[in-house]
């Protein structure tokens, strides 16, 4: 199911005259694609990643049961994707980096998730971009209160970023920044936004979520999004992301179990406990 995320009044901020955007979860591999395509193409444009084939990485994150990734489009082009990847035994993306500051969080019972994979189509023009990310970001918080467990979202993200996601969105600072090993180095740091935080105070926000919440439920209770299995992932091997040390015991046994005849390397988590 596919919903038009631009009210009649703002019909003429859209891509295009003749387009209006949709957002709806990743159903595919053409939907998942696209998507990687947009975060690669943009890291590579930072300089995060040096070029590499058309088809980009696809990570374990991706594959999880509960993981969604959300793609926003005008007809079929994907201006904007992220991902939101719940808690599991495989852990958190940030944990690459920032596992010590995870791991209280974890520890004192609180539900984690994780934004991850976040792209904007460098296309869109710069006074749409706002309407684009607010789009995005109201799906966002749909999908953690469909969730209804989520205690903190983490997100990792550039310094020169922090401001934004902190005045807008309500984020605050945990850690860093520090060195992020998958962007080629470049400083990183860690922000959660906690579910129990006021944030009325974002006026912006608050009035743009009274227009869109309707269409955002309509979206969770009608798109089921993309499962993966063993054949799937079969199929997608030469992308996969696997790099054994980054992935415990725990975190290997639970990828064994959900997809017990995928040929999992026998050193997955030989290097971390």
């Amino acid at each position: 199911m596919e919903l038009s995320l631009v009210p009649r009044q703002e019909r003429r901020h859209a891509h295009s005259v003749e387009e209006v955007w949709n957002v709806h979860f990743a159903r595919s591999d053409h939907d998942f694609a696209e998507a990687l395509r947009l975060v690669q193409s943009r890291y590579e444009m930072r300089g995060y990643t040096p070029e590499g084939p058309e088809r980009a990485e696809l990570t374990l994150y991706h594959v999880l049961p509960e993981t969604r990734t959300i793609l926003v489009k005008a007809l079929s082009r994907v201006l904007a994707t992220v991902t939101f990847v719940p808690d599991s035994p495989l852990g958190l993306p940030a944990e690459q980096v920032f596992r010590d500051e995870v791991a209280p969080l974890r520890s004192e019972g609180r539900h984690l998730s994780e934004l991850s994979a976040l792209a904007v189509a460098d296309q869109i023009r710069i006074e749409d971009r706002p309407h684009l990310s607010r789009w995005l970001f109201h799906s966002i918080e749909a999908q953690v209160r469909g969730e209804g467990r989520v205690d903190d979202l983490l997100i990792t993200v550039n310094p020169r970023h922090v401001a934004f996601y902190d005045r807008r969105l309500g984020f605050e600072v945990i850690a860093g920044p520090r060195p992020h090993p998958k962007v080629q180095g470049a400083d990183a740091v860690l922000m959660r936004l906690r579910a129990d935080v006021d944030r009325t105070h974002l006026t912006w926000w608050e009035r743009a979520k009274e227009e869109s919440q309707g269409l955002i439920a309509s979206l969770l209770a009608n798109d089921p999004g993309w499962t993966w299995d063993d054949h799937r992932l079969i199929d997608w091997a030469d992308t996969l992301r696997l790099v054994a040390n980054e992935v415990t015991h725990t975190g290997c046994d639970y990828l064994r179990h959900l997809f017990p005849t995928f040929p999992w390397p026998e050193e997955c988590g030989a290097h971390r406990g």
